[in-house]
């Protein structure tokens, strides 16, 4: 029934200011009538069906008496709502009214080609991350703790600049904290939330056993290590499909926009305002 009621809204809003007196008129509701076109309207859009006379009078009395009530309250919100609101709902309506008008004319003159399953396995390809599939990189990190004292900032960078000689930092760090050297050992994943940005770039550009370079993040240094790099594949496509299906139809209505647009926009006469 909710449903009903925003699509009875919809309707309402676009057309109780320009009735269209052709159709039989099924009831009036102070001074603005509802009409059988707008029923049979309502019935398609909010039942998903071709024939509006397969419903039954039950039903198609109940749709009837939503769609009074969405005229009394869309009546009742023009006298109400202060203008500020009614200029932004009207802004809303002009965008509804002009997609609705370029999807109609782009039906006539250049029907957008609908997505090819090649097409949706192209965007599946390119765009696993969209879909769960990534790589996940495994990392162990040197921390050098004294940042703002510059000597044993450079003992500290000293030390990193060996690691790769060192087979296990956990042990390395140790020896260097018995010699006086700050630094902390860790280890995580590239996407972990702490981690900073700088030293998060810098994981997923190596490769398993990779050293990085020592990074300077805030005056600190690090070191790290890649330990390992794990796939996760993205769901299976026949899950995704018809979301892909989705996302590349504006897509295909811009292709189609394309090919109409030069012609239309030099016989329009346009002005552009100030930007400011």
């Amino acid at each position: 029934m909710k449903k009903i009621l925003i699509v009875a809204l919809v309707l309402t809003v676009l057309g109780c200011k320009q009735e269209s007196y052709e159709s039989p008129v099924l009831v009036t509701v102070n001074g603005s009538v509802i009409t059988q076109a707008e029923l049979d309207q309502t019935l398609q859009r909010t039942l998903r069906i071709q024939n509006p006379d397969q419903v039954d009078e039950k039903l198609r009395k109940n749709i009837l008496d939503t769609m009074v009530l969405s005229r009394v309250v869309t009546q009742a919100a023009e006298k109400q709502l202060d203008q500020a609101k009614q200029d932004e709902l009207q802004m809303k309506i002009q965008m509804f009214r002009e997609d609705l008008f370029l999807k109609a004319y782009l039906q006539k003159f250049s029907p957008p080609r609908p997505p090819t399953m090649q097409m949706i396995r192209e965007y599946y390809t390119n765009n696993p991350e969209k879909f769960g599939g990534r790589s996940i990189h495994d990392y162990e990190m040197l921390a050098g703790v004294n940042k703002n004292d510059e000597s044993k900032r450079v003992e500290i960078m000293q030390m990193f600049a060996k690691a790769n000689k060192a087979a296990d930092w956990r042990q390395y760090a140790s020896q260097l904290l018995k010699q006086g050297v700050q630094v902390r050992y860790s280890q995580g994943q590239a996407r972990d939330p702490i981690l900073h940005e700088r030293l998060r770039t810098t994981i997923k550009s190596m490769q398993k056993g990779d050293v990085s370079p020592v990074v300077l993040v805030d005056g600190a240094p690090f070191v790290l290590r890649i330990k390992a790099i794990r796939t996760v594949d993205p769901q299976p496509l026949e899950h995704v499909s018809a979301d892909i299906r989705r996302s590349l139809l504006p897509i295909q209505l811009k292709k189609s926009l394309e090919k109409i647009s030069s012609e239309l926009m030099s016989q329009a006469n346009i002005q552009y305002g100030s930007m400011e």
